[in-house]
């Protein structure tokens, strides 16, 4: 990856000697090369929407949400349509890699009927046997009363 340190020192002076095209060029260089082009493709940080995650699922916006998990991507935040407590834009970040390999995740987004289906009734036991099965809490969407929306969990995909 190009930084203003890895250019020729004539091309970051501000002293004018090189012509601003010289310049334009030297950073379109940069920004064409292979290097340049794979880190926009394993950005560290990105936002799906709910739509692009229902694209990238096939339909499904949980299945979005586990294909990125796939490529190591972390859910970091989900902001919410206050009107109705659905998702608005979900944030990922893309977890360091860890002896050479890239962790994995997967998702999973319940509604509180879900929870304290899992519970017997009981939403705080729907929640402790999600925490059995190594899933974490990590998201909440709400509304513009308090209600909530859904529950975003996550855990280390199981091989």
């Amino acid at each position: 990856m190009y930084t203003i340190d890895s250019l020729p020192r004539r091309i970051r002076c501000r002293t004018g000697l090189v012509s601003t095209p010289l310049v334009v060029l030297a950073i379109l260089a940069a920004a064409a090369s292979p290097a340049r082009a794979q880190d926009a493709f394993t950005a560290r940080q990105i936002r799906f929407d709910e739509s692009q995650l229902k694209e990238l699922g096939g339909g499904s916006g949980e299945a979005g949400l586990n294909k990125l998990g796939e490529q190591g991507y972390q859910l970091q935040l989900v902001t919410s349509v206050l009107e109705t407590a659905a998702a608005g834009y979900h944030y990922f970040r893309r977890a360091p890699q860890f002896e050479g390999k890239q962790p994995q995740f997967e998702f999973k987004r319940l509604d509180a009927v879900a929870v304290t289906e899992l519970g017997n009734k009981s939403f705080n036991d729907g929640l402790a046997k999600l925490e059995v099965e190594g899933w974490d809490l990590i998201a909440v969407t709400v509304n513009a009363a308090g209600g909530v929306g859904y529950h975003y969990f996550q855990r280390a995909r199981q091989p």
